[in-house]
C-alpha cells in the first residue's frame, strides 16, 4: 500500500526486547518499514504501520515510549508484553486483555481499555491456551513472593499484574488516543521468584547478564523454566496480537 493511503500508525509499546519475539515471528512476512528510532520496529499490516518500541521496565519509561509512539503519529495504542498472573486459574503461556487497569495504591478510578479494541480480542481456546478478559493492576516494582501475589489478589480482585499499562494508559487518556492491554502471563500467582530475576531484568547488555548470571549458579534452575516459560507467553501473546490486528486492520 502506498505510503499516502496508510489509515494510520498502531503503536505497540513494550518493556523488553524478550516480550516482542511473538510478534516478530507473526509478522516475519509482513512489509517492513523503515524506523528512524533504533527504538523502534514498523511493519505494514493492512492499512496501518504498526509500530514497536521496546522502551524499558517501569511506569516512567512506558509513559515514555507511549509519548515517542504518540508524537511520531500513533492513532492507536497497546501496552503489550509479560505480566504475572494473580487468579490461581491462570496458567503460565495464557493471554490477559485488560478492561480497565488501576495503579496499585491509588485513589483513582481504574483506566477503561478502549471498546472498539477490546473487540478484537480472539476467543479463548482455540489455540491451546486461554485468552482472559479481567482488570490490570499496575505496581512500581516486581512482585516475586507467592504470597505478596495473594494478597494483592485479594486487596484488588484483578487477574494480573504488570509494571507500564497504567502509564500507558494514562498517556493515551490525557492525550485522547485509545489504548488497550494485551499481556502474556509467564508467571503464575503461586510461582516464588528468586531476587535475581530482578537484576536480570534490569540489566543492561549481555556482559552485565552474564556477570550476574556467574554470581548466582544455584537459582539456574528457576531462572532457566523461567526463560522457557517467557518464550511461550511471548509466542502466545504474538498470535493474540496478530489476530486482533488482523480483525481491527486487516
Amino acid at each position: 500500500m502506498p505510503e499516502g493511503r496508510e489509515a494510520g500508525i498502531c503503536g505497540l509499546v513494550f518493556a523488553l526486547e524478550i516480550e516482542t519475539r511473538g510478534l516478530r515471528r507473526v509478522l516475519a512476512h509482513s512489509q517492513r518499514v523503515p524506523a528512524s528510532d533504533p527504538r523502534h520496529c514498523a511493519w505494514r499490516v493492512g492499512g496501518v504501520r504498526v509500530v514497536t518500541d521496546v522502551g524499558g521496565m517501569g511506569r516512567e519509561r512506558a509513559r515514555e515510549a507511549a509519548n515517542r509512539l504518540i508524537d511520531r503519529g500513533a492513532k492507536w495504542i497497546a501496552c503489550a508484553g509479560f505480566a504475572v498472573a494473580l487468579d490461581e486459574k491462570a496458567r503460565a503461556g495464557d493471554v490477559v486483555v485488560a478492561d480497565s487497569v488501576a495503579l496499585l495504591g491509588s485513589n483513582d478510578s481504574a483506566l477503561p481499555c478502549a471498546a472498539s479494541l477490546l473487540a478484537a480480542t480472539p476467543p479463548s481456546g482455540r489455540l491451546g491456551y486461554s485468552v482472559w478478559r479481567s482488570d490490570f493492576v499496575t505496581c512500581d516494582s516486581m512482585v516475586l513472593r507467592a504470597s505478596a501475589k495473594r494478597d494483592i489478589r485479594e486487596k484488588t480482585g484483578v487477574a494480573a499484574l504488570d509494571m507500564e499499562s497504567h502509564a500507558v494508559g494514562h498517556v493515551c487518556a490525557a492525550r485522547g488516543v485509545p489504548f488497550v492491554v494485551v499481556k502474556g502471563i509467564s508467571d503464575t500467582v503461586d510461582d516464588d521468584l528468586p531476587d535475581e530475576v530482578d537484576a536480570l531484568a534490569r540489566a543492561s547488555g549481555w556482559t552485565e547478564h552474564l556477570s550476574l548470571l556467574l554470581r548466582c549458579p544455584r537459582v539456574w534452575p528457576q531462572l532457566w523454566g523461567l526463560r522457557r516459560r517467557a518464550l511461550t507467553a511471548s509466542d502466545n501473546l504474538g498470535d493474540v496480537l496478530g489476530m486482533m490486528l488482523l480483525r481491527l486492520f486487516g
